[in-house]
């Protein structure tokens, strides 16, 4: 599980590919973003043209993606497409998490890798407070 922000220059002799579980990301000449997350893989395009595949399912998914376009792609196959706006795409580089229409679990578990967890067992009681 993660996540990271891509910025490339294209060289057709030697494209630039990312893979994530059987997703691969193909880049065209862009910046981009790819979250894996625990069912799922995010990519989200800021500028320039991404393809990607994933040949792990049936039918294959094939999306190309330009600026302010992003697709989640589940570990079951299903594939949904959408709008990300350019300036919220790996918004977590200016420390930001922009949730919007998202399950409140996604957003805790967004947050996860930024916040260490409280122990769920009770901690001692100061005996001096009341």
């Amino acid at each position: 599980a993660g996540e990271a922000y891509f910025d490339v220059s294209p060289n057709p002799d030697r494209p630039f590919q990312v893979g994530v579980e059987a997703v691969t990301v193909t880049v065209l000449g862009t910046a981009f973003d790819v979250r894996r997350g625990a069912d799922e893989t995010d990519i989200a395009v800021s500028h320039g043209v991404v393809r990607v595949d994933t040949a792990a399912v049936n039918p294959p998914v094939t999306e190309t993606l330009t600026a302010g376009q992003a697709v989640r792609i589940s570990w079951s196959g299903h594939s949904k497409r959408g709008d990300s706006p350019v300036q919220q795409v790996a918004a977590w580089r200016q420390n930001q998490l922009i949730a919007r229409d998202e399950p409140l679990g996604i957003v805790v578990d967004q947050l996860r890798p930024y916040y260490r967890l409280l122990s769920t067992s009770p901690s001692p009681r100061d005996p001096t407070s009341p």
